[in-house]
């Protein structure tokens, strides 16, 4: 069968054409962002309700925020021995400013004469932790 100039060869009797929907194919590559649009598309086909968000207690809540804590406090610690490292026999006025610009920004707050004894600890060359 020749092709006429001008006329889609789709459009041509006893031409195959690719099918317009392919059921299959769609919902394999459907994405969702989140569980909730997952549960509201299969209620929509199913009939099913929608799952409902599990509501955080309390505890789950206070949990949660003491996790965050003690990440925190840990990434801190973990700031204070790489400044201990490098900042090592440096001025005692640089470490305490160094020390206080990396801490500040952590949301670790500690009292003047605490940072300045850190800053010369580091600077002896002696350990350091947060109390």
């Amino acid at each position: 069968m020749g092709r006429r100039p001008g006329v889609d060869p789709a459009s041509e009797v006893g031409v195959p054409h690719p099918p317009l929907f392919d059921a299959e194919s769609y919902w394999v590559e459907q994405e969702f962002d989140t569980r909730s649009d997952l549960s509201t598309v299969r209620s929509a086909i199913t009939g099913a309700p929608e799952a409902t968000s599990r509501q955080r207690t309390p505890s789950a809540h206070r949990n949660v925020a003491s996790q965050i804590k003690h990440q925190r406090r840990l990434y801190a610690r973990a700031v204070l021995r790489a400044l201990a490292r490098t900042q090592q026999g440096q001025p005692t006025a640089h470490v305490h400013r160094v020390l206080r610009q990396a801490l500040t920004p952590l949301g670790v707050r500690l009292p003047a004469a605490t940072l300045r004894q850190l800053a010369a600890d580091i600077t002896a060359g002696r350990p350091v932790d947060l109390a």
